[in-house]
């Protein structure tokens, strides 16, 4: 996961255009949307085991 991070940070401190940096924060956003859904499920899957 650090790896996304650091990409997120190179890509953003170069001198690219706006879209570009535009897609990265949309990419960061997309992965942290999708970690947090896979936590949300194993936690869920978790609370049923135990009732």
């Amino acid at each position: 996961m650090y790896s996304f991070f650091k990409y997120t940070l190179a890509t953003a401190n170069d001198k690219e255009p706006l879209h570009n940096k535009s897609l990265v924060v949309l990419y960061h956003f997309y992965l942290t949307l999708l970690l947090e859904e896979k936590v949300y499920v194993c936690r869920t899957c978790h609370n049923t085991k135990n009732n």
